[in-house]
């Protein structure tokens, strides 16, 4: 008897560890080891539908990296959608929640709408880009973001708000061509 109980929990712990494991690997983006689109579109989803009212969307997506990937190749490119990552953690990382949308581009959403809460982790974010830079001169990483706060709009849908960040991050993008 104690050898099937403890054949039958031996099973359920591999059981429990290969469950998971599958939704590490469904929910984890390979390259970055942090969420992918399916895990953050599912929580803008649950934004939606649990009512929630305060949250913020950075959305972020490095320059060049076409040019990186061209000239470098893709190995290059994926160092620098790597060394983005590794930014986005030590900015935001026990703050929300950090995806990767694809490619170049990326999300934080964090569950408070309050300027006082985000400006400082915005800032925050610009010194670990910066230090970036001043490390990597040769190969430096640039970014573009742009926020939106749940508090900007009435009746806001989760989309618009990613909407709303995404044209800004686009006129951030702009903005750093110009110079």
């Amino acid at each position: 008897i104690l050898l099937d109980l403890y054949r039958d929990i031996s099973i359920r712990q591999m059981e429990a560890k290969e469950k998971e494991l599958l939704l590490k690997r469904a929910y984890t983006d390979e390259l970055t080891q942090i969420h992918n689109r399916s895990f953050c579109s599912e929580y803008m989803s649950s934004l939606q539908t649990e009512h929630v009212k305060d949250y913020t969307i950075i959305s972020l997506d490095i320059n060049n990296l076409k040019q990186t990937n061209d000239a470098l190749g893709h190995s290059a490119g994926d160092s620098l959608i790597q060394r983005a990552a590794q930014m986005l953690k030590e900015s935001f990382d026990t703050k929300g929640i950090i995806g990767r949308m694809g490619g170049d581009e990326f999300i934080v959403i964090i569950p408070s709408a309050d300027k006082e809460v985000i400006e400082p982790l915005i800032e925050q974010f610009k010194k670990v880009v910066l230090q970036e830079k001043c490390i990597n001169e040769k190969d430096a990483l640039s970014i573009a973001y742009g926020y939106a706060f749940s508090s900007e709009l009435q009746n806001p849908n989760v989309e618009d708000i990613y909407k709303l960040a995404d044209n800004r991050m686009y006129q951030c993008k702009r903005k750093m061509k110009n110079y």
